[in-house]
């Protein structure tokens, strides 16, 4: 019969998965394409994001498109990272890898923000993959 031992504390784990997008044709700075705020009394780890901008209508013009950024509480944490369009049409990607995992502590604010640098309708998307405990 197997033994349970009550003095060691059961981790009840929670999967995160928050895809967001923003379809926009402002330039103006900071655009909020999403936000999670980690659950009182819990913590968030961050394993993998991942980042993509892209002309809304295909284009074959290279051009920058503009900055995104993730941040914590309002402070830049990643980024800024530089979106751009090739003249292949190429959507930018960018996957942040987190093997340990971030750690977030409670009640603090995750989010990403975009500043375009055209009136092209660009599309940016965000994916955060972690989990709650």
């Amino acid at each position: 019969m197997p033994v349970v031992d009550d003095s060691v504390p059961i981790i009840v784990r929670t999967d995160i998965t928050r895809a967001w997008s923003l379809i926009t044709s402002s330039t103006t700075a900071l655009q909020s394409i999403g936000s999670i705020t980690v659950s009182s009394g819990k913590k968030l780890r961050v394993n993998c994001i991942i980042i993509e901008a892209f002309y809304t209508t295909l284009d074959t013009t290279a051009a920058f498109l503009g900055d995104i950024r993730i941040r914590l509480s309002g402070s830049t944490k990643l980024g800024p990272y530089k979106a751009s369009n090739t003249t292949s049409g190429a959507l930018f990607g960018i996957i942040i890898s987190i093997p340990d995992g971030w750690k977030i502590d409670s009640d603090t604010a995750l989010d990403a923000v975009c500043t375009p640098a055209v009136v092209t309708s660009i599309t940016w998307i965000v994916n955060i993959i972690g989990y709650e405990y």
